[in-house]
């Protein structure tokens, strides 16, 4: 969790691709989603993905509940079930650190 934002760790993509594809999603439901550390990421082209266990995806701690929602039901054009699976992290520790 980024303490000085408030914002909450709800997921974790393999590349930062598909960490903007969440993220759109879950804009486009109304939720602030950001990429934690996408500058970095970008700055080293991706290179950190792996290195650092994928790239985390926050949202506003009062809205982790409908995110964790939203992204545990397939995406409109994946109605047959053939997507990637998304690695929710909402069940971790959310306390302050």
């Amino acid at each position: 969790m980024s303490e000085d934002t408030g914002m909450v760790r709800v997921a974790t993509a393999e590349s930062l691709f598909e960490a903007r594809l969440i993220v759109g999603r879950l804009q486009a439901e109304g939720i602030p989603a950001d990429i934690a550390g996408e500058s970095v990421l970008e700055t080293l082209d991706g290179m950190a993905t792996m290195w650092a266990g994928g790239v985390p995806i926050e949202v506003p701690r009062e809205m982790v509940d409908r995110a964790v929602e939203i992204l545990a039901e397939p995406p409109a054009s994946d109605e047959d079930g053939g997507g990637e699976e998304i690695v929710l992290d909402a069940d971790e520790d959310q306390g302050d650190d």
